[in-house]
């Protein structure tokens, strides 16, 4: 341990392990259950009336009404086979519309349960009648259909759901998703899994009268695009198959997770969701969140053409850029003539510039490099120096703000962003920095300039700072425009990839390299930090301008294998070398551990946590084809050749299928083309087999490429 730090990181770790601790002491309490579906054919409706309601999906999920006389209250049971998704004694699942004028409604009914559900084959349409004081009614109608997926190695088996409202008489303006997931009916021992990269803690053990479950955000920019539970039953996975303006929340009830999903949609007599989906896998833990992670966020950003971009060891020289100085003007060829050598030794694959641009620090005037920086000629020098030793530059830029004095609103008053009643539309910075409407002809101003940068300097990319601040936190006379700006940001970054840069966000977004401050506690005395495995494909920024804790966030990547671990979990941490200069051989141990990640990033597909904490093995195209060890011991893989210990260079025979692996040494395998694929090691549950009258889930899950359902 360091001598500088030791009493403050020995209590992170007690407090780690006591976490731990609690985790198993509350799995333990929670009883498996032996899943069983049904196999049913196709969707019936079992039972529909004015006071009753019996669906059952071809999946073997069955959903039951809940009624108080003929008012119908919602959904009141889910099941998948034998296993209870949402508890009968949870509050009833059931949309809530926003309308205006707003309606007193006073009643619910179930005018209808109809076996077809449009553009689906196979599936059920409820039809709710919302009647209010004056008489008036609104319809509702509930669609739900068998849902079947593959995500990666993973199978889920459940249904998928949307909502459409109509009115003859109200503009509708919204509708919220209310309900509780909870495997089994209850709390006791869920783990939920969420990669708030904000967040100290991404991992919430619920206890039997629930508790924090991550609290939510606005999905897709500050919130994930699926939730996830995990038990010894499974998982439980609920997803949205494309971006949308929807605010989550999220918490541990004594059923399970209550989210509510409010989603923001154009206004008019008519408004439909995007459809939602439920699924539950025998898969669970971290693996299993790493594949629904990956697939989800996947299929997110193919709708805007945005291609998934892949973490890189990043060195941070932004203060040149922050504490400007006269000689601020040679610090780009400073760089490049002095740095970049030594950039290269320690396996650094891209250089992280602050604010170049003309204007205040964080508020460019206009989309030009300054001459206080020396201009677009001293840029250049450093990308052609950096392109030498393979490594790219990645500048700062915000895609919704300027300066409030830039040059662009004076020319084009009306591409400024306004607010409501003569207020600004978000106190963020205000008023130093004033945002920027991406519904006008700016956005082509935007991506032509950084077009002609990108031509002429051969910068790689952009860090985009406030993603999501002056786009979806906005307030604004016309309260649809955020919608419309959250869909301009969207399709201005799908735009910059099609120029082939580098993106990182500020921010939880689906696009680009999510890229927040380091997340930590904020006690420098008593210091805790996010666990790695909940930072997957990240990259955390330190050093100038992410607030205070610096050092002691670089004294924590300089302790120990921190550094190696937040790698082998494809976190590559944004590190300030100045805050490194008093630590010897800190930097030599990152440099090692880059060059190790250099060597094997190109056959990191598919995350694998080895048990006990003995490493991380990624597989590709279902081939284990990397190891980074934790600790010493004897890793056994069924049709192991050899392996390249990328660390020392040598070449290892395996013997019998066995390598003794040494702690923080990172290893490129060769498997037999006979060999075993992986199964992913994702623990399942053996007892989920076929029995008299069900059907297993991999039964179930059979013909998963081909389901009409699978989104394309």
């Amino acid at each position: 341990m360091s001598k500088r730090y030791p009493k403050c990181f020995l209590q992170s770790a007690f407090c780690m392990a006591m976490i731990v601790l609690v985790a198993k002491a509350r799995a333990a309490d929670r009883p498996a259950v032996k899943v069983e579906v049904p196999s049913t054919g196709r969707t019936s409706i079992v039972k529909s009336s004015k006071t009753a309601l019996e669906v059952r999906l071809s999946t073997g999920v069955t959903l039951r009404g809940a009624f108080a006389g003929e008012n119908f209250l919602g959904v009141g049971e889910v099941r998948l086979g034998n296993l209870v998704l949402h508890a009968a004694k949870a509050p009833p699942w059931a949309p809530l519309l926003q309308a205006e004028p707003a309606a007193d409604y006073q009643r619910c009914e179930l005018a209808a349960a109809e076996a077809r559900c449009p553009d689906r084959e196979d599936g059920v349409t409820l039809r709710l009648r919302l009647v209010a004081a004056d008489g008036s009614a609104d319809e509702v109608r509930w669609r739900l259909w068998p849902h079947r997926v593959r995500m990666v190695d993973l199978e889920g088996v459940g249904f998928g759901y949307a909502y459409q409202a109509l009115s003859a008489g109200r503009t509708l303006r919204g509708i919220t998703d209310r309900t509780v997931w909870g495997l089994a009916g209850t709390a006791a021992g869920l783990t939920v899994l969420t990669h708030q990269t904000y967040s100290a803690s991404n991992r919430f053990v619920l206890g039997p009268a629930g508790g924090s479950a991550g609290g939510g955000g606005r999905r897709f920019v500050h919130a994930d695009p699926l939730d996830f539970q995990t038990g010894p039953e499974g998982s439980l996975i609920t997803y949205f198959d494309r971006p949308g303006f929807i605010d989550e929340t999220t918490t541990g009830v004594s059923w399970g997770v209550r989210v509510w999903d409010a989603f923001h949609l154009p206004w008019g007599k008519t408004v439909e969701t995007s459809p939602k989906y439920v699924v539950f896998t025998p898969a669970r833990g971290d693996n299993a969140w790493s594949a629904a992670r990956d697939y989800v966020v996947g299929i997110c950003r193919q709708a805007y053409g945005i291609r998934p971009e892949t973490p890189m060891p990043l060195v941070n020289v932004s203060s040149l850029q922050y504490d400007v100085k006269p000689e601020s003007k040679t610090a780009l060829q400073r760089v490049a003539d002095h740095d970049v050598p030594e950039f290269r030794r320690l396996g650094f694959k891209r250089i992280y510039l602050g604010p170049v641009w003309e204007g205040v620090v964080c508020g460019p005037d206009r989309l030009a490099v300054a001459e206080r920086h020396g201009g677009e000629a001293a840029l250049k020098h450093l990308c052609d120096a950096a392109h030498r030793a393979d490594i790219q530059v990645i500048a700062w830029l915000a895609p919704g703000h300027l300066w409030c004095n830039s040059s662009i609103f004076k020319a084009h008053p009306d591409w400024e962003l306004r607010g409501r009643d003569g207020k600004p539309p978000t106190t963020y910075c205000w008023p130093t920095l004033r945002g920027v409407d991406l519904t006008t002809p700016y956005t082509d101003y935007f991506v032509e300039s950084v077009r002609g940068l990108h031509d002429r300097t051969g910068l790689d990319g952009l860090w985009l700072d406030s993603y999501a601040s002056f786009t979806h936190f906005i307030q604004t006379a016309d309260p649809q425009f955020p919608l419309r700006q959250g869909e301009a940001l969207w399709r201005l970054h799908g735009r910059l990839h099609q120029l082939g840069l580098v993106t990182y966000v500020e921010g939880n977004a689906c696009y680009g390299v999510k890229s927040v401050n380091f997340p930590w506690n904020g006690d420098p005395k008593h210091p805790a930090f996010a666990d790695p495995v909940t930072l997957e494909d990240c990259s955390p920024y330190t050093g100038p301008g992410s607030g205070p804790g610096t050092e002691t966030k670089a004294a924590y990547l300089a302790e120990g294998d921190h550094y190696y671990r937040l790698l082998a979990n494809k976190c590559c941490v944004f590190v300030f070398r100045d805050a490194f200069r008093n630590m010897p051989g800190a930097l030599e141990r990152i440099g090692q551990a880059n060059r190790d990640y250099n060597a094997v990033i190109a056959s990191m597909q598919r995350r694998v946590l080895l048990p006990d904490d003995q490493g991380v093995q990624w597989d590709s195209e279902g081939i284990p084809k990397v190891l980074f060890a934790f600790c010493d011991f004897e890793y056994r893989l069924p049709g192991l050749e050899t392996a390249s210990d990328v660390t020392t260079g040598r070449r290892l025979d395996a013997l019998a299928g066995a390598l003794r692996a040494e702690k923080q040494h990172t290893y490129l395998l060769r498997v037999k083309s006979s060999g075993a694929r992986s199964s992913g090691c994702i623990e399942r549950d053996q007892d989920f087999r076929r029995v008299s009258g069900t059907i297993s889930l991999r039964q179930a899950c059979s013909n998963f490429e081909t389901d009409e359902d699978q989104v394309r």
